[in-house]
């Protein structure tokens, strides 16, 4: 049974959602920056200082939960043939608009190797040799 009004109304609703969380990473990060200013100046003053926190803050480059699988399973539909992961952590880095500074890179490296043998052991990916020491990922079922 075709649904137009249902599928129009849902892909708005992802819109909408995609253009909040957006916003609320935008506000989040302006916020984090606020509080190392903040936590700099102090320094200046005290350097020896003791900064509460009730949770340690999450750095520019964490991700939140589904985000990384998602970045590397659009990374890997977008390549013409088999990628590696530090291509795919190059995809991320630009996709979250982080600078691919060496330390960021091999941060995300370590995080989108991780997500590959995930979706590896559930059969979304294969690994296919390539030449020299490096090895590419290929989609084998999109979900």
């Amino acid at each position: 049974m075709d649904r137009p009004n249902t599928v129009a109304g849902l892909l708005e609703k992802h819109a909408s959602l995609q253009g909040q969380i957006d916003a609320a990473r935008r506000h989040l990060g302006s916020l984090i920056a606020d509080l190392e200013a903040v936590e700099r100046t102090l320094r200046l003053f005290d350097p020896e200082a003791e900064l509460p926190r009730a949770k340690p803050v999450r750095t520019h480059d964490a991700a939140f939960k589904g985000e990384m699988r998602g970045h590397v399973m659009a990374a890997l539909r977008g390549a013409t043939g088999p990628i590696t992961s530090l291509e795919i952590a190059r995809y991320v880095a630009q996709a979250r608009g982080l600078e691919p500074a060496q330390d960021v890179l091999v941060r995300l490296r370590k995080r989108v190797s991780a997500c590959l043998y995930k979706l590896r052991q559930r059969g979304l990916v294969e690994e296919v040799p390539m030449t020299g020491e490096y090895k590419g990922w290929l989609v084998v079922k999109i979900f």
